[in-house]
């Protein structure tokens, strides 16, 4: 009788578990003795008896045609050659199934990946630019009035276009704290998104933007897209700029107050 509990080791179905797993025992259970294994188990013997029948076949059938009185040298040699002809014919057909079916998937899986790229080269061409590609990592990378940018095929439809390192700021700047807030609250408002990162062995916060978008071959007005794209990351330098600049300069007003405060004393200390 089956049972029906939450073992994730050898569920079945919706919940359905073999006659061996306990509720009670945490263990594995990997006893499959439902009516679907044990019918693929059967197929699975009879196939390995359909085998041995056919090297007994073909045994007799030699026997035949060589006369009954045949060496048992020969009979032995004859019947060990079967079965290495059958272990290695076997072998040789299961292999080249399993290459067949891995570079056809291969191929399948990675078609839609070559032809997004390929369209995004030749818009990128379009626009001027002169795209390279790393030969490790397949990225691409171009430069678009002056500015360097990568742009990553990330899934079949998904590209991402990168400018990295557009910003630096030493870590032991005062206004690293500025310049961080500048960067949530631009990309509260903006795109594409700008985030840092931290380099200790350079003592140093980079800057880096990026604009991820569904892209395929048959998005209209593809030159047009990609222009608006790389254009608003310029926009967004500024953004970032200007709301730096308008922390600094409230930072400053706030502690020239502050030495004033202190030099002329306030009416409350007096």
């Amino acid at each position: 009788m089956t049972k029906i509990s939450q073992c994730n080791q050898c569920q079945i179905g919706k919940g359905v578990h073999c006659e061996y797993y306990f509720p009670f025992d945490d263990s594995d259970c990997t006893h499959f003795k439902l009516g679907e294994n044990k019918a693929q188990e059967k197929r699975l013997s009879l196939s390995k008896y359909g085998y041995y029948l056919l090297l007994i076949a073909c045994y007799l059938i030699v026997r035949s045609i060589g006369g009954w009185h045949f060496n048992f040298v020969y009979e032995v040699l004859f019947i060990c050659g079967l079965g290495l002809f059958y272990c290695f014919a076997k072998v040789l057909l299961i292999g080249g199934i399993k290459l067949f079916y891995y570079l056809v998937k291969r191929i399948f899986k990675s078609y839609p990946y070559m032809e997004i790229r390929k369209v995004t080269i030749s818009t990128l061409k379009n626009l001027g630019c002169q795209p390279e590609i790393d030969k490790e990592t397949g990225n691409m990378s171009f430069k678009y009035q002056g500015e360097e940018f990568f742009v990553v095929v990330e899934a079949e439809t998904i590209i991402t276009f990168y400018d990295t390192w557009w910003g630096t700021l030493d870590l032991d700047d005062p206004l690293l704290d500025n310049l961080k807030e500048a960067i949530n609250k631009t990309n509260m408002n903006a795109m594409p998104v700008t985030l840092y990162s931290i380099s200790e062995n350079e003592n140093k916060l980079g800057v880096h933007s990026r604009y991820q978008l569904i892209f395929t071959k048959d998005t209209p007005n593809k030159e047009e897209l990609f222009n608006a794209i790389l254009n608003s990351f310029f926009e967004v330098h500024q953004e970032v700029k200007g709301r730096f600049s308008a922390l600094n300069d409230i930072q400053d007003k706030k502690e020239e107050k502050e030495r004033i405060r202190i030099k002329g004393f306030s009416n409350s200390e007096r």
